[in-house]
């Protein structure tokens, strides 16, 4: 099933003056992520989370065509737990994705930090010590899901989820390598 970006009621121009240094609430490996609002008229002002990508890879071959199909993969997402791509669009030297913005912490917050509320550790650091300590990954998981049939699936996102929770961004896989390793995953 293929889906059309959502198209509300913004220029580019609009965005494009909302990428400002004090706007930034992000950084990754490709780029920044802004948090950019935008007057819409009578009603107020539209939030999004604009994820702004280096073009330094313009001179591989193939990188629009991967951007493209990127941008495809992650329009086609309808899921309660991952926020929705708007739209996309490119300057000369960057491609922006679009993004509904979620006023409650990165994902990237909730991952790395504890809960200040209590001494348990981050999803991520307890999943680490977790395969340090030689324990198996079927131990950590719910009873509820535990079914030999979904096991060497399970395993295969797990360490998927580890890598993209590096620490540091320049360690993580990119997009295409991920969307692979998930393809991969389900064979």
């Amino acid at each position: 099933m293929d889906f059309e970006l959502t198209r509300l009621n913004f220029e580019e121009s609009q965005i494009m003056s909302g990428l400002t240094e004090s706007k930034v609430i992000g950084r990754g490996g490709s780029g920044k992520v802004y948090r950019v609002s935008v007057n819409n008229g009578s009603h107020g002002d539209d939030v999004f989370a604009v994820k702004q990508i280096r073009n330094d890879w313009s001179s591989e071959k193939n990188f629009e065509k991967q951007f493209n199909a990127e941008v495809k993969v992650l329009r086609s997402i309808r899921h309660p737990n991952v926020v929705q791509l708007i739209d996309s669009f490119s300057s000369d030297n960057f491609k922006f994705l679009v993004y509904e913005y979620l006023p409650h912490m990165s994902l990237d917050r909730w991952l790395h930090y504890e809960n200040e509320a209590s001494s348990s550790t981050a999803p991520h650091e307890w999943a680490w010590r977790h395969l340090e300590q030689g324990k198996a990954i079927v131990d950590a998981l719910d009873e509820k899901i535990k079914q030999p049939c979904y096991i060497d699936e399970i395993r295969c996102v797990f360490n998927l989820g580890l890598n993209c929770t590096q620490r540091k961004p320049s360690a993580r896989p990119s997009m295409k390598k991920v969307i692979h390793l998930l393809l991969k995953c389900g064979q």
